[in-house]
């Protein structure tokens, strides 16, 4: 019959300690819960009011990922983990008796002595015995359970219950925001729903070093009288610089025109809440000649060898021969000379058609220095695919008449 009690209070323990568990397990959980919910939320607000409207790369999701997982596992060890400890008998009977101060150290002392062993042999089996009896008869009206308070979690308990509550009912209001997020948490793209939809934009654009550039926009959904271009310099980066966009009035179309670019810029178009992606302004720039090597060819009758020079004001003998031979920074498709001499029994003037050379970056041509004339350059630039063609400065090649000797 001592027996079947002896096992009596050790289950008492087991269900006590268990209870225990229980407690950690909800406790543990309920603060997880609150610190989950919290760091969501906080992504959402990181995301959603600074990498999308910056339309930073969805890998950047990454980073907060990382970020959660740091901080969910201090709350995991720190406010769960560390508190689930195997069963231990000692410290439940010290809990029960701090719980009960008469037992006066009887459940401690009925677990800790179970009769003669190897390390004590001088105790006194009937002294244990009579120990362990007095604890038992001490201990049958008391549950054990009782050192575990729950109403300690009531308070906790409500607050991560409204949490949650609170939470899934905006999950499920707004189930395509909680979509995107968990998809650009992945690193997958996905955009946030927004009232104002741009669904079209001008997009990366080329264009001649110098010229206006018309950037357009569609919108579609709430329409707002305007909207906003913003640019900045690709080279060196910088703020960006806001300037307005007009509603064409007919369709929900906006439009602004960039003047006089001469430099690369990075654009997007915001239209109510939405903003599309950044595009790229490429200004191609005029070719620049980085070499020059005139040669001169003297009439035969000067019996004078050939000069080569670095200029392109020139000036001759009548009857030179002049042939270019010029080096650009960028390749060029096309080099046209227009001179101010007339072709012929025309009156237009002479246009005269550049060699190129297969890598586009040397040009080649020659003309004879009958008498005095001015030259430029028209250049087909060859990189962009546009054939932009640009007007260079005006030259001269005076000549110097041939006279009879005196």
């Amino acid at each position: 019959m001592s027996e079947i009690k002896t096992q009596s209070i050790d289950d008492k323990l087991r269900r006590a300690w268990r209870q225990q568990r229980r407690f950690y397990n909800l406790r543990g959980a309920s603060r997880f819960a609150i610190w989950l919910i919290f760091l969501i939320v906080t992504d959402f607000l990181i995301d959603w009011g600074i990498f999308f409207q910056a339309r930073m790369t969805t890998r950047i999701g990454f980073l907060l990922v990382g970020m959660n997982v740091v901080v969910l596992g201090w709350v995991l060890w720190h406010e769960w983990l560390r508190f689930l400890k195997p069963f231990d008998p000692l410290i439940v009977s010290l809990e029960v008796e701090d719980r009960h101060p008469g037992l006066a150290s009887l459940l401690v002392s009925y677990t800790q002595l179970e009769g003669p062993s190897e390390k004590e042999p001088n105790i006194s089996a009937e002294l244990v015995q009579a120990a362990r009896s007095q604890a038992v008869q001490q201990t049958q009206t008391i549950d054990f359970r009782e050192i575990v308070d729950f109403g300690q979690l009531k308070k906790l308990l409500t607050v991560a219950g409204c949490i949650v509550l609170i939470c899934g009912a905006v999950s499920y209001a707004r189930q395509e925001h909680v979509q995107a997020l968990f998809k650009r948490l992945a690193g997958l793209e996905a955009a946030y729903p927004t009232r104002t939809k741009v669904i079209e934009v001008s997009g990366d654009l080329t264009v001649r070093v110098g010229d206006s550039v018309a950037i357009t926009a569609r919108a579609a959904g709430v329409i707002p009288e305007q909207g906003l271009i913003l640019t900045r310099p690709i080279d060196n980066g910088g703020d960006w610089k806001s300037l307005p966009m007009k509603n064409s009035g007919s369709q929900p179309t906006f439009g602004r025109e960039l003047k006089e670019i001469v430099k690369d810029l990075e654009y997007y178009v915001k239209i109510g809440d939405d903003q599309s992606l950044p595009h790229r302004i490429r200004v191609v720039p005029a070719p620049q000649v980085i070499t020059k090597k005139v040669v001169l060819t003297y009439p035969a009758y000067m019996e004078k060898n050939a000069d080569e020079v670095d200029q392109l004001n020139l000036e001759v003998p009548e009857g030179t021969q002049i042939q270019w031979h010029l080096s650009c920074n960028s390749a060029v498709k096309n080099l046209l000379v227009k001179t101010d001499r007339s072709a012929g029994d025309e009156e237009e003037p002479e246009i005269i058609k550049a060699k190129i050379n297969a890598e586009g970056r040397n040009a080649t041509f020659t003309m004879k220095a009958d008498k005095a004339f001015k030259y430029t350059f028209v250049w087909t630039e060859g990189e962009s695919g546009r054939d932009f063609q640009y007007d260079d400065v005006q030259h001269s090649v005076r000549v110097v008449a041939d006279k009879s000797p005196e």
